[in-house]
C-alpha cells in the first residue's frame, strides 16, 4: 500500500497487489475516501503526484509465458478521474524490482535494481521520454525508493537485507552521492519521507519504540521524536514538517491510517469512511 499527499486535504491511497488494487482519493484531509477508476494491468509498481499530475507505473506482462514486463507510466489529473498511459520507450525490466517513483513538474524519475548497480530512469516531460543510467555505487535488494525536493535534488534511500543508506544527487540523477551524515538505527524496514522544505525529512526506523526520527540536514542534527505503534509501516508521508501521514500494518493483520500535526511525537489513529480494508 503506498500514501501521496498533494496538500495537507488531498491525497491518494493505492492499496491491494495485481489487479486487485485500487486507488482512493480524498479531499478532506483523510476524512472519507473515494474510489478512483483505474486502468487495468497485472501490476502497479508506482505512485507519485506532483502540484498538478498524478502519476503511475503500470507493468504489464509481455507475452504468455514470458516473465519480462513492459512498463506504463499513466497520468491522470489530481481529481483522478480519467488516465493516459504512455509505454516507456525502452527496456525489458525481467521482473527486477523496482522502487518507489518520485515527481516534480514535469520531471519523473524511478530506480530498477540490476547487478551493475541501480538503472535510474528520468523524464523531463511528463513521462513522454526516459533516459536511464546505471549507477555501480547505489545497491538495493528492493529497489531504491526516490524523493525529489525539485527538478534537479532527488533523495534516494537504498535498503540491502542489512541496512538503509541515504544518497542524494543533485543533477536530475546523472550522478550520486552518499549522505554524509547517515541516520543512526535504521535497519531493513526503514522508510523515508522529506518534507515540503528542504531543511527537514523524517524516518520510521523499524524498531519496536522511540522509532520517530527527524532529520534536519541545514544543521546535520537527528531527532528522536515519537513512536509510531505498528508491527511496519508501509508508506509514510509528510506534507510539512509538523504534519504527515503513516499507513500502518498492525499485529492482527489489518492496515491502519495514522496522522501527526506535531511532527512526528503522537500519532492519532483516524477513522476512515469508507474503510480502506
Amino acid at each position: 500500500m503506498a500514501i501521496v499527499f498533494t496538500t495537507p486535504k488531498i491525497g491518494y491511497v493505492l492499496e491491494g497487489n495485481s489487479e486487485a488494487q485500487e486507488l482512493f482519493v480524498t479531499r478532506n484531509a483523510a476524512h472519507s475516501w473515494q474510489r478512483s477508476p483505474i486502468p487495468h494491468g497485472d501490476t502497479i509498481w508506482g505512485l507519485t503526484a506532483t502540484s498538478t499530475h498524478l502519476y503511475a507505473l503500470f507493468a504489464h506482462n509481455s507475452s504468455a509465458g514470458h516473465r519480462s514486463s513492459y512498463i506504463d507510466l499513466v497520468h491522470a489529473p489530481l481529481r483522478a478521474t480519467y488516465w493516459r498511459g504512455v509505454k516507456i520507450p525502452f527496456g525489458q525490466f525481467d521482473e527486477q524490482p523496482l522502487g518507489q517513483m518520485t515527481g516534480y513538474g514535469e520531471m519523473v524519475m524511478f530506480a530498477e535494481t540490476s547487478k551493475n548497480g541501480e538503472k535510474i530512469y528520468v523524464s523531463h516531460n511528463g513521462g513522454r521520454n526516459f533516459v536511464s543510467s546505471t549507477h555501480s555505487n547505489l545497491k538495493s535488494s528492493t529497489g531504491c525508493a526516490v524523493a525529489a525536493e525539485d527538478v534537479r535534488r532527488v533523495w534516494a534511500v537504498c535498503t540491502t537485507k542489512s541496512r538503509v543508506a541515504l544518497h542524494l544527487t543533485d543533477d536530475s540523477g546523472s550522478s550520486w552521492s552518499v549522505f554524509v551524515r547517515q541516520p543512526h538505527n535504521i535497519d531493513a524496514n526503514g522508510i523515508f519521507a522529506l518534507t515540503n522544505t528542504n531543511d527537514f525529512g523524517y524516518v520510521y526506523t523499524g524498531a519496536a519504540r522511540r522509532n520517530i526520527v527527524r532529520l534536519n540536514f541545514g544543521a546535520n542534527r537527528e531527532h528522536i521524536v515519537g513512536t509510531l505503534g505498528c508491527r511496519s509501516v508501509a508508506s509514510m508521508t509528510f506534507m510539512s514538517v509538523g504534519h504527515g501521514y503513516a499507513v500502518c500494518n498492525l499485529v492482527n493483520g489489518a492496515t491502519a491510517l495514522d496522522r501527526t500535526t506535531n511532527g512526528g511525537e503522537s500519532w492519532r489513529r483516524i477513522t476512515i469512511s469508507p474503510s480502506l480494508q
